[in-house]
């Protein structure tokens, strides 16, 4: 799953938030039905399925967007990491206000980007993030892009990040 988002605030502090999000790690549901060798529990049995741990990805997307990457089944925690859940319901500060514009124009910069509406998600479910981090920066959420699961070349089943 994507994420997409524009982040603003003090460069130090983007750039601190975004490597601290990237060490950030998920996990991913993974089957193995032509049962590959290197999947293999603690006591050595081969695994037909099972999770995988994979670090949270951010890149640079389009427009100046950027794009968290992380298994599907993370999505609370992620989005909670993000902040999405501040944006959802506007801002707070009135001079943070989402005003219609801004919001017209998130609608079609996500619709550009074949991006879908930020789903609901639970907001008590979220990775650690030191008080610190984060400070004087904020997340603007545009959408979200699912990935399709499919059978990689080593035989395992899962959604291709």
């Amino acid at each position: 799953m994507h994420a997409v988002f524009y982040i603003v605030g003090v460069r130090v502090a983007v750039d601190e938030f975004l490597r601290w999000a990237e060490t950030r790690t998920c996990f991913m549901s993974f089957e193995n039905p032509k049962m590959n060798t290197e999947m293999k529990d603690t006591n050595g049995n081969i695994l037909s399925k099972g999770k995988l741990p994979v670090n949270l990805g951010v890149r640079y997307g389009l427009f100046g967007t950027y794009e968290a990457i992380f298994p599907e089944e993370d999505m609370d925690k992620v989005l909670t990491l993000l902040r999405f859940h501040h944006q959802v319901k506007g801002f707070t500060d009135p001079g943070l206000m989402m005003t219609a514009k801004i919001k017209v124009r998130i609608a079609t910069l996500r619709k550009a980007l074949n991006l879908d509406k930020i789903p609901d998600f639970n907001i008590n479910d979220g990775l650690f993030l030191p008080e610190n981090i984060g400070k004087h920066i904020r997340v603007i959420p545009i959408g979200v892009r699912r990935d399709r699961v499919q059978q990689m070349d080593n035989g395992l089943i899962h959604e291709a990040l």
